[in-house]
């Protein structure tokens, strides 16, 4: 009976940490990623004075053309960065403060040829509650595979 029982729990433990989700990447070089046209993280509120921010990387890809870049925030002081993976240029900076209500604001990155990106999310929650964000590619964007 034991052996049974502890089978059944050693394969619901597979079954459940090969439905997990992909874990957020905070080593730029090592960074998430982005295998879909869209993200959703969060980040956890700090204890009381402590003023670090959370950062996420992700990577993703690019063709020659327009990447649109959608950002849905809540609760959300911070940064949102794209960067050529390569070297590291910044295409864009995207600074995003917190209000009562959720924030929606968007970009639109041109390339000149095909390239790896670098996302960077850098921020934290103003009180106790934790920020979300949702953020959404369309045009010449590529997952990464």
């Amino acid at each position: 009976m034991k052996k049974v029982i502890l089978k059944i729990s050693f394969f619901a433990l597979i079954i459940f940490a090969s439905i997990s989700i992909q874990a957020q990447s905070t080593d730029q070089s090592f960074p998430t990623a982005i295998t879909t046209n869209q993200i959703n993280g969060q980040i956890k509120a700090r204890d009381l004075g402590d003023s670090r921010l959370t950062t996420y990387f992700y990577v993703f890809g690019g063709e020659q053309g327009d990447i649109f870049i959608n950002i849905q925030t809540k609760n959300f002081d911070g940064d949102i960065d794209v960067f050529t993976l390569n070297g590291l240029r910044p295409l864009t900076k995207i600074r995003v403060f917190s209000d009562s209500s959720d924030n929606e604001t968007g970009r639109i990155i041109y390339l000149r040829q095909p390239e790896k990106l670098l996302l960077r999310i850098e921020g934290r929650s103003p009180n106790d509650d934790a920020a979300t964000f949702q953020i959404k590619f369309a045009g010449s964007f590529l997952a990464e595979k």
